[in-house]
């Protein structure tokens, strides 16, 4: 990402701060699912125009968003007291749109607390592609393609991709 995208990033995230609330929300409600591919969390304050509140963390980062059946990558931007978890594997998050395509909110489970959840707003730049295993960019047509030959929808509650031993195999599916 060059930096004029950074800043870009920055003060969309500065203009309509990421909130973060915790919720007793049922995940019904969040009809999305997110994988969160990357992210770099910061907790200075220094050379920020915006100061943050005691304990809030700034971050930026990367992931897929799975909306009828398809995936699509995203950058995002946030400020909230928590660190949001990446996905392990093939894991996704909850969400739902707060604003439609520029603003997502995540709900997040809390640890150890069964039924438990706490929210967070994600300021987004959506992309015409998805993010690869690798962060590489997949088109939307070969990742669905791949969802279907692996019958991973997370929408619909197959979190787990299957055959996968078979996909390692071909060198078209680094998506995986």
């Amino acid at each position: 990402m060059n930096s004029r995208s950074k800043r870009l990033m920055w003060t969309f995230a500065v203009l309509s701060i990421a909130q973060c609330s915790f919720a007793a929300d049922r995940s019904e409600n969040f009809p999305l699912r997110v994988s969160i591919k990357n992210q770099h969390a910061s907790k200075s304050t220094s050379g920020s125009s915006c100061p943050l509140a005691d304990g809030e963390r700034r971050s930026t980062g990367a992931g897929n968003l799975f909306q009828n059946g398809e995936a699509r990558g995203f950058r995002f931007a946030y400020v909230c007291p928590e660190k949001l978890p990446v996905s392990s594997g093939y894991q996704t998050y909850a969400a739902r749109w707060k604003k439609p395509e520029l603003i997502l909110t995540l709900l997040i489970p809390m640890e150890g607390k069964e039924n438990k959840f706490w929210t967070c707003d994600l300021n987004v730049q959506l992309k015409s592609f998805a993010y690869g295993r690798d962060m590489s960019s997949v088109s939307p047509q070969k990742m669905k393609a791949w969802m279907q030959k692996h019958d991973y929808d997370p929408e619909h509650g197959k979190d787990v991709p299957e055959n996968l031993n078979t996909a390692r195999k071909h060198a078209g599916d680094s998506h995986e």
